[in-house]
């Protein structure tokens, strides 16, 4: 996504919202078409005027998902706030609060386990700058029973019915509804599964940050920063909340995945089914 401007207020079926978003850019938003060196991040500063911290606390163990805010302190007004991965700005904020991901929680472990850098700077309208960055470790929670690999299904109208009855403005639902078709889904080691609708090329799909306890599994909304495409657009429902589902292997490598309570019809029209592996 780009990161000139907010999200639409008006959803549009994957495709055609990546088409849009390619020609006029979206979201709040995943910024790596710019990105500081991975050697040289943004350096700690401030000045009388201006200055920011982050609600990362130096030296932090991060296992479970948490908010990552900026907290800004300006005699200037606020042009925006960059928020830097190991290096890489991976998302900008024009609009307070000041949130990483536009406020949904950010799961650590997709870095990996180990020491990671996280920085945060804020611009002003008149070009001044202040930074902050700190160094965390990340302990590798991810662990998965969840069978990694690609599967496919096919999403119909029956879907889209399923989930009528809860999909309206309160759940987060806006505009077209999830398109139909083939879709893939990669379970990755990483705790994230890739959904892709397959006939939209090229296209990366929407990254969805996971865990599993037991036989429930967890999403915990998109996560557009880790896309490898900015332009591409992530969003079922805005906002896209935290969800559990069940899930269950069958000996034929299938994958069925039922939901546990309602509270995003888009995202549910697509993962919710049986997925054969490829």
């Amino acid at each position: 996504m780009a990161p000139s401007t907010r999200p639409p207020t008006t959803k549009i079926a994957a495709p055609a919202l990546l088409v849009a978003c390619l020609a006029a850019g979206c979201g709040g938003g995943a910024s790596s078409d710019s990105v500081a060196s991975p050697s040289d991040p943004p350096s700690s500063s401030s000045t009388a005027d201006v200055s920011v911290s982050s609600s990362i606390a130096p030296g932090s163990v991060l296992a479970r998902p948490l908010m990552w805010r900026a907290r800004v302190n300006s005699g200037d007004a606020v042009d925006h706030v960059d928020f830097f991965v190991d290096g890489h700005r991976r998302w900008t904020e024009h609009e307070a609060p000041y949130e990483f991901n536009q406020g949904a929680l950010f799961v650590p472990w997709v870095l990996g386990a180990g020491r990671h850098h996280l920085a945060v700077r804020v611009v002003t309208t008149s070009g001044t700058t202040a930074a902050t960055d700190t160094t965390v470790t990340v302990v590798d929670r991810a662990a998965t029973a969840l069978p990694t690999g690609r599967y496919v299904r096919t999403v119909t109208r029956a879907d889209l019915q399923r989930v009528v009855p809860y999909r309206d403005a309160a759940h987060g639902a806006f505009g077209e509804t999830t398109s139909l078709g083939r879709w893939t889904m990669d379970v990755q080691p990483n705790g994230v599964l890739v959904l892709d609708l397959a006939k939209a090329d090229p296209y990366d799909g929407f990254y969805l940050p996971y865990r599993t306890f037991g036989d429930r599994l967890v999403l915990y909304g998109t996560a557009p920063w880790l896309q490898p495409h900015i332009n591409q657009p992530s969003i079922f429902c805005e906002p896209e909340p935290p969800a559990s589902y069940r899930w269950s292997a069958s000996p034929d490598g299938s994958l069925t995945i039922t939901p546990i309570g309602h509270s995003c019809a888009d995202r549910d029209t697509a993962v919710v089914g049986t997925w054969h592996r490829r």
